[in-house]
């Protein structure tokens, strides 16, 4: 299962979210936009835990999305 966090009004740092995850769990979560990441919760559901925690302590908004199926994530420019 996935799930999209998008946090309304703040971006989250590179450093902030290895503050939060260990290397094997970051390596299952997926940056989307600054504000958004994309979680395998199998592997890094504490994550998500922990990172809502935090985004209730600094804005009051944020959305997470659920998937039981595989996600397809298209982004352009696409990086060479």
């Amino acid at each position: 299962m996935k799930a999209l966090i998008v946090i309304s009004g703040e971006n989250i740092s590179d450093e902030k979210m290895s503050y939060l995850a260990d290397e094997d769990a970051l390596a299952s979560i997926q940056r989307i936009a600054p504000n958004s990441f994309l979680f395998d919760l199998t592997k890094s559901a504490h994550v998500l835990a922990a990172l809502q925690g935090y985004v209730d302590k600094i804005t009051n908004t944020y959305h997470i999305f659920y998937f039981k199926d595989e996600v397809d994530v298209f982004k352009l420019p696409a990086k060479h």
